[in-house]
């Protein structure tokens, strides 16, 4: 019998990752209860020398090179086309997923194979301690709900169908929002969701993922992101204002507010 559960893990890697961060992150795959079949690491530009060497060595992974930066959702889109595989699981080269993962993640969709898009819920943590949990709904009809006000999926530990993110038109470049869009788009051809309600990846939390996700250019990239949704109909016109009004004031809230907003207000503990 033919083996349609095989899959591909994609690893996306760029310049301000630390050789310490990727090392942790690649070997959580590679040591994995259940095995990748294909391990692509994606390199999005000029990387730390040391990756770049330690990678030389690795045998049984391929390697995509951009020689420039050509930003997430271009990386992914080509790691999603040259995967040989039609289940593909996201990894983050700054994150680590637990040895039981893709067992975990495999046998939810060998059980449920009307589910195309997959994830769980990730811990944040930062020198072992956790900052909070990000837990999302398990069921589809409550994350189609969360999905018009907040990202539903979990990317970092994200597995999916490839035929079904080929259909709704591959990840696009969308900077801080190339998933959330993915999501939007898959759903309106038809895609089903579901999370585990277990956390299954580890997630790297310091200044910068606070910084990231404030301030004006942040805000104008969800301007954007908003703009691109709205265009699709998946949200309306009061709801563009009122999600814009509401991102306006979280992503200009002093840093230690923002901060304790994020910790309290949008995570478990």
């Amino acid at each position: 019998m033919k083996n349609n559960y095989k899959f591909t893990v994609l690893l996306p890697v760029y310049k301000n990752v630390s050789f310490f961060l990727f090392f942790r992150a690649f070997n959580s795959i590679i040591k994995q209860t259940l095995k990748a079949d294909e391990v692509i690491v994606l390199i999005d530009g000029p990387v730390n020398k040391e990756i770049k060497d330690f990678l030389r060595i690795q045998k049984k992974i391929k390697i995509f090179n951009s020689k420039t930066n050509i930003g997430l959702g271009r990386i992914l889109k080509i790691g999603v086309n040259i995967s040989s595989y039609n289940i593909i699981a996201r990894a983050d080269a700054d994150d680590y997923s637990l040895p039981n993962r893709f067992e975990d993640q495999i046998n939810f969709l060998k059980k449920n194979p009307e589910i195309d898009i997959l994830s769980s819920n990730v811990e944040e943590v930062f020198k072992d301690i956790i900052y909070g949990i990000r837990k999302l709904p398990t069921r589809h009809n409550l994350i189609v709900k969360m999905m018009k006000f907040r990202n539903p999926i979990n990317h970092s530990s994200v597995i999916f169908r490839k035929k079904v993110i080929i259909k709704c038109g591959n990840y696009l470049d969308l900077k801080y929002f190339e998933d959330y869009f993915l999501w939007v788009r898959a759903l309106r051809f038809g895609a089903k969701f579901s999370n585990i309600n277990k956390t299954l990846v580890k997630m790297t939390v310091n200044d910068n993922f606070y910084i990231r996700r404030k301030g004006l250019f942040y805000y104008l990239y969800y301007l954007r992101f908003l703009n691109k949704i709205f265009k699709t109909r998946f949200i309306n016109v009061y709801e563009f204002i009122i999600l814009g009004l509401v991102k306006l004031v979280i992503v200009f809230l002093p840093k230690i507010l923002f901060k304790n907003f994020y910790r309290f207000f949008l995570r478990t503990h």
